[in-house]
């Protein structure tokens, strides 16, 4: 009978799997367990030695994933600062980025600044730290009263999924919100190398849009807008 013990040698018990659970290995078969419920009573979760074995082993994985969570080094916090481009770092990271675009890029379809273009006065640069470290930057170009755009977001390699380009995205926009800008217009690429910053961007309220300024739109190059 089903749910039900039935007579065998006594150090061993068998028990049907429950109706409720007819798919997979419990389609009408009886799984044997041990007196005391195989090493120890079984989950009230599990109604056979499989289930027990696969639901130890998933607390077991549980368990271990927590004492890992526990030892493993706290990320430090990510801090964005306006800069002005002076120190050697600053400039490196600039040439760093203007090498990735060119390298990800069909030619005459980068659009990046150079350092003289990021010291103009309508342009605001940002760095951002991780302690002592440099590991990205960005900026706000301002386009009119009413409008700015992203330019130069970059994060260093070693930094990455490590909230970098979050920390300054979130500032560029938050300066872009206290000037009263109504629009943040920006211009990147397509292929993989782009599609961790097209993520990036559609999580923080950009949508996809068509040219803006004095751009032309490509089979490369495509714009993205967020409402204020």
């Amino acid at each position: 009978v089903p749910g039900r013990d039935v007579a065998a040698p006594a150090a061993w018990r068998l028990r049907w799997c429950p109706p409720r659970l007819l798919g997979g290995h419990h389609r009408g078969r009886r799984r044997r367990v041990t007196q005391d419920g195989f090493a120890g009573r079984l989950p009230r979760s599990a109604c056979c030695v499989s289930c027990a074995s696969r639901a130890r082993r998933r607390a077991a994985a549980r368990g271990l994933a927590r004492t890992l969570g526990r030892t493993r080094e706290p990320t430090l916090p990510i801090r964005t600062q306006v800069d002005d481009l002076s120190s050697a770092e600053a400039r490196s990271l600039i040439a760093e980025h203007l090498a990735g675009m060119q390298e990800n890029s069909p030619p005459g379809h980068v659009y990046a600044l150079a350092i003289e273009g990021l010291r103009a006065p309508d342009v605001t640069f940002w760095t951002a730290w991780q302690d002592e470290r440099l590991c990205g930057c960005g900026a706000l170009k301002e386009l009119s009263a009413t409008s700015g755009e992203v330019k130069s977001m970059r994060t260093r390699p070693e930094f990455l999924r490590q909230g970098v380009g979050q920390a300054v995205l979130a500032s560029v926009v938050a300066e872009a919100k206290w000037r009263g800008y109504r629009h943040l217009y920006l211009e990147t690429g397509t292929g993989p190398a782009f599609e961790p910053a097209h993520a990036l961007y559609e999580r923080n309220g950009f949508a996809w849009c068509g040219a803006f300024g004095d751009y032309a739109a490509t089979e490369f190059n495509v714009f993205m807008v967020k409402e204020l």
